[in-house]
Order: C-alpha cells, then sequence, then structure tokens
C-alpha cells in the first residue's frame, strides 16, 4: 500500500520511472496533511537505498478546493515534474479550474512555486497531460471549454508549450570586502527557464522581497557594483519569466570600508 498515511479516499494515481528504474507516484487524496477538508495532491518515490517508501509530500500546497487527475513526470536532468487541475482561484487564475504546475529541483530537492498553465483561459480545463524534450520544455495539452482561437463555446483539445517559473539560484559576491568606489562582482547560477533577473540590494539582512523594488534587472547571470558610501550592504537575487518568480536566493553581503589615506598632511 502506498497511501499508507490516509485513512480516507485515495484516488487517480499516476506513476512514472527515473533512470535508475525507481518509481515515483503522486496521486489526489482527501487525507488529513492539509486543514482544508478538500482532495489535494500527494507524491512518494522508493528509495532504493533505504528500501523503503519515501513519506508523503502535500503538492498542491496552494490549494483550499478539491485538486484532482495529477500527471507525473520526470526530465532529462532528473527535475520532477507534477500537474493537475485545480479549482482555487490562485494568482488571478479564477474561480474555474485550471492547470497547476510544480516541479521538484533534483540537486536542492525543493519544490517550485505553484504556477499556472492555463492562465489566459476563463473557463475550467482539466485532462492534462504533457511531455518533456532534453531542454526542460514541457508541451501540454488539456480540455478546455475556453473560447481561445476562436474555438467557440464547444469543449477543445487546447495546447501550449510551457516552462513553468525558474529555478531557485545561488548567488555568490567576490570580495567580500573592498572599499569605497572599487568594482566588486556578483554572480550567480543560471536557472532553467528565466527570462530575467532581479538582484535587490538592502543594508540590512534581506529575509524577504516583500515591498523591495529590485536593484537593477539583468538578463545576465553576472553583475559589477561599486558603492560610494562606506556600511554592510546586502544582496539577493530572483530570476523571473511570464509564468512567475523563483524564490530568492541566498543573502550574500559586502563590507565597504572608507579609503585609505596613502599621505597624510602634516
Amino acid at each position: 500500500i502506498i497511501s499508507t498515511e490516509s485513512d480516507k479516499y485515495s484516488t487517480a494515481p499516476d506513476i512514472t520511472c527515473d533512470k535508475e528504474g525507481n518509481p515515483h507516484i503522486v496521486w489526489s487524496d482527501f487525507m488529513d496533511l492539509d486543514p482544508e477538508l478538500d482532495s489535494d495532491i500527494y507524491y512518494k518515490y522508493y528509495d532504493p537505498h533505504l528500501g523503503i517508501w519515501t513519506p508523503v509530500e502535500l503538492i498542491s500546497t496552494v490549494s483550499i478546493t478539491s485538486s484532482m487527475k495529477s500527471e507525473i513526470r520526470i526530465g532529462s536532468n532528473d527535475a520532477i515534474h507534477v500537474m493537475w487541475h485545480d479549482q482555487t482561484d490562485y494568482a488571478g487564475a479564477g474561480s474555474d479550474a485550471d492547470i497547476l504546475y510544480r516541479y521538484k529541483n533534483p540537486e536542492t530537492e525543493l519544490w517550485s512555486t505553484t504556477a499556472v498553465v492555463t492562465i489566459e483561459c476563463d473557463s475550467s480545463s482539466w485532462d492534462v497531460d504533457f511531455v518533456i524534450d532534453d531542454y526542460g520544455h514541457l508541451f501540454v495539452t488539456w480540455s478546455g471549454a475556453s473560447p481561445v482561437a476562436y474555438s467557440g463555446p464547444d469543449t477543445d483539445i487546447l495546447y501550449r508549450k510551457f516552462v513553468g517559473a525558474p529555478d531557485e539560484i545561488t548567488l555568490t559576491i567576490l570580495p567580500t570586502e573592498a572599499e569605497v568606489d572599487e568594482d566588486f562582482h556578483l554572480s550567480w547560477s543560471s536557472s532553467q527557464g528565466a527570462k530575467e533577473y532581479h538582484l535587490y540590494r538592502n543594508t540590512s539582512s534581506i529575509s524577504s522581497i516583500a515591498g523591495l523594488d529590485p536593484y537593477v534587472e539583468l538578463v545576465t547571470s553576472s553583475f559589477s557594483d561599486r558603492l560610494t558610501a562606506s556600511g554592510n550592504y546586502f544582496y539577493v537575487v530572483v530570476a523571473s519569466n511570464d509564468y512567475g518568480e523563483s524564490e530568492p536566493s541566498n543573502v550574500v553581503h559586502i563590507t565597504i570600508n572608507e579609503k585609505q589615506q596613502l599621505f597624510v598632511d602634516i
């Protein structure tokens, strides 16, 4: 039994295998791990090193209504991709059923923020299916009643190429101490699907970017800065595309000292 944590209805499983042949499963369940009394999407995989199924993970964390009919795929880089249909009014999607998406980064083992695949659709979408190419691009098809491209009010089969919200990234800074008007360099790991990067700077540590404006917006994964006042400065970077933003990167900081005087007036 896979759904050992559940004493409620467990339905609509989907399964795939990674490159080592280990199974990964998603399903819909009414179990009590989520405070809302509705169905949610859960995930497990078989750990061959421990010889057991991993503890259950809640995927549909943003959902406050029914989450149903999940699909799971694994990309060539071992990232785990999950889609499902959900009636939650999330990110401006409306109260109709939409296709939602998350992926698990194989390096950090963290799940991405949730993205809405069917953001343009103003009527319900369901029966999602998708495949992934070697570049990590997702090709998605689903049933929908939206009047997209003059399809009329009847149900149609819709399609899009989708990349989802970007991966979280790692930021570095060199050196970590400099003088006023001296250049220093920030760089970060490139993020799959990123369209641009928003770099934030503050004079105190950054625990959240809420209320902060980007210091600079870039399409490259590096930036050189120079400061005119001494003090401590903190930076984070966020990857962005049309479908959302990554979680903020790690925080880095630099100490800026006043210039050393080479000569002293007598």
